[in-house]
């Protein structure tokens, strides 16, 4: 009798938060129809059109006043889990492989903060927590923001400028172990069930709950420290957030797949709410990320442009290719063709 209580609370109260997420997603489309093409039946021949009357509008620069690029004030650095495989030694040579390390924190990062296989940041508490987790455990970070969605899994800091760039990645690499070591050993599988469907920040774990790590999880998190890549400039950060939004970005957890630059795709441009939604979440932490919000919203605006054929005209040769989302309504452009409108973008 208790078990099938419980059974009908939990689904009464998954039908609540897919109501919710369902009512979300309404009203978010109305929002951002304008974005996404508008299919046109034309005879046995389907033209998507993109509309980008709201690209269209002037690009405001942000206030920049509050990123500090002084000498030693506030450094960015940005880290990016490489998903990729690695070469394990055998009787009969080199084979790849993938990194256990990084199978270990890609399965607890899917697990905990989401896959992001909807159009929303699916976790905004849980994200909020393991960012201010982050912080209590490393003084020196000043601000964190973390993006996790099925291609990627990234964190944004601004460091005081007195840790090193190894030391860094060293620390966060311990605490993403403990984390999932935690949640594999100490998170009972009912919780494990309800997390998979909703934002559920209690599963990560505080520093009071987390024991030292034992020397396999050491070993564990040095392996994991050296899949991350490190950008400490500026620039490059700000090169590589982007080219995120913009869609050009190498996609870590998919390495095989070559990135193709496809502007008018309803699947692509959804990392523009993504990063939207990611910006919202830590600008209402309880230790919001001022600065680092700043530079997302910066990566927005070069998303936003690179998809209006007002401020790239060479987008226009790419309407006649369709979205590229159907293979039935959509033809591949000539390879130079997207090469030209990718170097103007």
């Amino acid at each position: 009798m208790l078990i099938n209580t419980l059974v009908l609370l939990l689904s009464l109260y998954w039908i609540a938060e897919t109501t919710a997420f369902l009512h979300a997603s309404e009203v978010a489309f109305l929002g951002v129809r304008d974005e996404a093409a508008d299919l046109k039946l034309d005879g046995y021949h389907r033209r998507r059109q993109i509309s980008t009357h709201q690209y269209a509008q002037p690009v405001t620069k942000p206030d920049d006043s509050i990123i500090d690029q002084g000498t030693g004030v506030t450094r960015f650095q940005l880290l990016s889990l490489q998903y990729t495989p690695v070469e394990s030694g055998t009787s009969v040579g080199l084979v790849p492989r993938f990194s256990k390390a990084a199978a270990d924190a890609w399965r607890w990062k899917d697990a905990v903060l989401g896959d992001g296989r909807d159009f929303f940041v699916p976790r905004p508490k849980t994200l909020q927590k393991l960012g201010l987790y982050l912080q209590e455990e490393i003084p020196e970070i000043q601000e964190c923001i973390i993006l996790s969605n099925c291609a990627r899994f990234e964190i944004l800091v601004a460091l005081d400028g007195s840790l090193d760039s190894n030391d860094l990645s060293l620390a966060i690499s311990r605490r993403v172990i403990a984390q999932a070591e935690y949640y594999q050993k100490k998170v009972d599988p009912a919780t494990k069930m309800m997390v998979s469907s909703m934002d559920w920040p209690r599963v990560v774990a505080g520093s009071s709950d987390l024991t030292t790590l034992g020397k396999d999880s050491e070993q564990t998190a040095e392996e994991l420290q050296s899949l991350w890549t490190h950008m400490t400039e500026l620039t490059e950060i700000m090169n590589h957030l982007a080219q995120v939004a913009v869609g050009l970005a190498l996609r870590p957890r998919r390495p095989d797949r070559p990135v193709q630059f496809r502007p008018f795709s309803s699947r692509d441009a959804h990392i523009l709410l993504q990063l939207k939604r990611t910006v919202e979440a830590f600008s209402s932490s309880p230790s919001p990320s001022p600065q680092l919000a700043q530079l997302l919203k910066f990566a927005l605006q070069a998303g936003k442009a690179a998809r209006d054929t007002q401020k790239v005209p060479e987008l226009s040769a790419l309407l006649l290719y369709g979205s590229g989302d159907s293979q039935k309504y959509s033809t591949q452009p000539p390879p130079e063709l997207l090469q030209n409108v990718t170097d103007a973008v």
